[in-house]
């Protein structure tokens, strides 16, 4: 395994729904300017959580030995500017955590997420 690389910027978030550019919700990050990279994390998606109930996006839950997640990963580092409304946006049930991705280039690197809280 290669060691965690985190291109472009020193900060990530991986999203893997609604938030992702093209999903409805994808104007919350919009005045955050960085770079895009498609990856995926280890995990389990599961119907809980708003954008699960509400729009049909279910909630992740990280697991090393469960399959991949597709979403992708917005490198910037104006992020740590835009945690407290970020956290706010996505509420109580999920948590900003750190996850380990597989970049698009085949490259590991550490990036936020948001994940459901003990589901």
């Amino acid at each position: 395994m290669h060691n965690p690389v985190k291109p472009r910027a020193k900060t990530g978030l991986f999203v893997y729904g609604t938030l992702q550019p093209d999903g409805p919700n994808a104007h919350v990050l919009y005045e955050i300017n960085g770079i895009w990279q498609h990856g995926e994390v280890k995990g389990r998606l599961i119907s809980k959580g708003w954008g699960g109930a509400e729009q049909g996006f279910p909630g992740l839950v990280l697991d090393a030995a469960a399959g991949a997640i597709k979403g992708q990963v917005l490198w910037s580092d104006a992020l740590p500017d835009h945690w407290a409304r970020l956290d706010a946006f996505e509420g109580e049930e999920y948590q900003r955590v750190v996850a380990r991705l597989r970049l698009e280039n085949d490259e590991v690197a550490d990036a936020r997420v948001y994940a459901l809280v003990a589901p």
